[in-house]
């Protein structure tokens, strides 16, 4: 396998083999996982770096998207975004948020700022934007997860366990959609202070396997700095 890696490597930039390399070297403890984040730093490879820094500790690294260059990027902002508001750092993570509210004329854009505020804790305020958002268009036709995590967070304000209970069916209908969906409400429950309720729905999250997301990514980031736990063998 380590040779299969090694070949897949050589064609990084595809996708596919990214995602496949990264999981594999990771999972490996392979020293070649810091130099594949260090050469490629956008984009959704950049979002999956600041996962990975953010797990092992590496705050520094994990939010140097951030800074004013990288205005553009946005699921690396995103990502730094996401860090910053998990260790209370509120302007840093409004900053963000606000810009890409501002600039982004892409639903999913939008929507995955909203995972912003949730992580400062303020749930009310992301209902509210959720509903904003929650229109009829060809997106939400098109991208079902993105629907399922507008409607999981518009109506956050209900008790997390009814809402679990209310979207269930939706979540089960694909390993997809319980990876997002479950992500969505781990991060729910923990803008309540909910962290048991939290930690069993990030736990769902690695249980779909769905290791090329970057919402798997900081979920399992979340196990480890927040309830130094990862399993993702049950």
């Amino acid at each position: 396998i380590d040779k299969l890696a090694a070949t897949l490597e050589e064609n990084i930039d595809y996708k596919n083999n990214y995602h496949l390399v990264a999981n594999w070297y990771k999972n490996t403890n392979n020293p070649r996982l810091t130099k594949i984040y260090e050469e490629n730093l956008g984009g959704w490879q950049g979002a999956l770096r600041s996962a990975h820094f953010y797990e092992i500790g590496n705050d520094k690294e994990a939010t140097i998207y951030l800074d004013e260059g990288s205005k553009s990027n946005y699921y690396a902002r995103h990502a730094s975004a996401s860090v910053a508001a998990a260790n209370g750092k509120h302007n840093q993570a409004m900053e963000v948020f606000e810009q890409v509210m501002r600039d982004s004329n892409t639903l999913h854009i939008k929507l995955n700022a909203l995972d912003i505020l949730l992580l400062l804790g303020d749930y009310q305020k992301a209902a509210v934007e959720a509903e904003k958002l929650n229109k009829p268009d060809e997106w939400k036709r098109i991208w079902p997860k993105v629907e399922l995590r507008l409607d999981l967070i518009a109506d956050c304000q209900l008790p997390t366990n009814i809402l679990a209970k209310k979207y269930n069916q939706k979540i089960n209908k694909s390993g997809s959609a319980e990876m997002f969906g479950n992500y969505t409400l781990g991060l729910i429950a923990l803008a309540k202070d909910d962290t048991p309720s939290a930690k069993a729905f990030f736990e769902k999250v690695i249980q779909s396997k769905q290791f090329y997301n970057f919402q798997y990514a900081m979920a399992q980031a979340f196990l480890a700095r927040l309830f130094n736990s990862i399993d993702d063998e049950k």
